[in-house]
């Protein structure tokens, strides 16, 4: 990814605007993923959220590589 995001609230926008590029048959069980986690990690601790941030931005640049553009 090319830039920073810098509270979750913008790594959740990326996330549900980036879910439009899965095949359609994906898109359900990601947004479904992606919400859950966000609730469940709500209580976190700030460096912690920012750890998470940084894992989210990876996995979702891999997930998005291979479900996208080697498909």
């Amino acid at each position: 990814m090319a830039f920073n995001l810098m509270n979750s609230r913008q790594l959740y926008k990326y996330l549900y605007k980036n879910i439009r590029r899965l095949p359609s048959d994906l898109q359900n069980y990601y947004r479904s993923h992606v919400r859950g986690q966000f609730n469940s990690h709500s209580d976190e601790e700030p460096e912690r959220v920012r750890q998470l941030i940084q894992k989210g931005i990876q996995d979702s640049d891999w997930l998005f590589y291979t479900k996208v553009v080697l498909i």
